[in-house]
């Protein structure tokens, strides 16, 4: 375990990048799971571009996005949060689920 903690301080982007890839992915199977009969298939098609969106895109700007908000506004102060959350609403929201329904 300390090796793997270690391996994700190291490399932050690429741990980023893999953890975002998997839950997109796993997110779609497990809607599909819900929304489906028992005997209908999963489309792995679709999974395999939600988990590549979530891979390329969402891990990529999300990585640098909020690395530039953290330097932007440090802390977490009450009035910094509220204004990071504020700028990721206003700025990076509309942008990231624009690009998550054109990739899909």
């Amino acid at each position: 375990m300390r090796a793997f903690l270690q391996f994700t301080q190291r490399h932050p982007w690429m741990t980023n990048v893999t953890i975002y890839g998997s839950l997109f992915a796993s997110a779609d199977i497990v809607q599909q799971k819900l929304s489906k009969g028992p005997n209908e298939r999963l489309d792995w098609k679709q999974t395999a571009k939600v988990g590549l969106v979530g891979f390329c895109f969402h891990a990529n700007f999300n990585f640098f996005w909020l690395r530039l908000i953290e330097r932007v506004f440090p802390g977490s102060a009450p009035k910094n949060v509220i204004r990071k959350v504020a700028c990721d609403q206003l700025l990076a929201a509309p942008i990231t689920i624009s690009a998550f329904y054109t990739g899909v």
